[in-house]
């Protein structure tokens, strides 16, 4: 007699991935205990030509990373913007201390209008180009209240790489 064999799902050991974040985070804590805080300074979270390399999409997503909620907290702000180069509409909305974006779609109640390339926006993310430079050149064009682009680029930090992980920040 020939004995089938038991086809049924054994249960297995779960595996857990090993725990080197919560290692390198102590490694970490230790080090800033011993050293103090690393002196690293602001700059670029990312590198420019990965920047430059983002769909619009994205380049409002990392606006909205940028965005000091303090520095926007109860200011409101609509911008329609049009890019030349790509053929494509967005408009931005902050509110809430957060900046929004949809494709496809302008708010005719905006309180500006940009019509600008793709480069232009990065340079003006990246801090690489002066908003006045770039209108005086009619390489950005804008149409309404030309402050609300000076106030939002103002609104705008670099993150400091260099932050306690063990420690209070020293501003709180």
């Amino acid at each position: 007699m020939s004995a089938t064999p038991d086809l049924t799902p054994k249960p297995q050991r779960q595996r857990w991935p090993k725990p080197a974040s919560w290692r390198n985070a102590y490694l970490q804590g230790a080090m800033e205990l011993r050293t103090g805080v690393p002196k690293m300074g602001a700059r670029a979270p990312v590198r420019v030509d990965i920047v430059r390399a983002l769909p619009i999409e994205q380049v409002f997503d990392y606006l909205g990373i940028r965005l000091d909620a303090d520095k926007a907290d109860g200011k409101k702000l609509v911008i329609n913007w049009s890019f030349s180069d790509r053929d494509e509409r967005w408009v931005t909305t902050l509110d809430n201390a957060a900046l929004t974006a949809v494709s496809a779609h302008t708010a005719p109640d905006a309180d500006l209008s940009v019509t600008l390339a793709h480069r232009e926006l990065i340079d003006l993310v990246l801090g690489t180009a002066s908003l006045d430079a770039a209108v005086a050149a009619d390489r950005i064009v804008l149409a309404g209240d030309q402050a609300a682009m000076t106030r939002l680029l103002a609104m705008l930090e670099m993150p400091v790489i260099g932050f306690p992980i063990v420690e209070p920040h020293p501003e709180a």
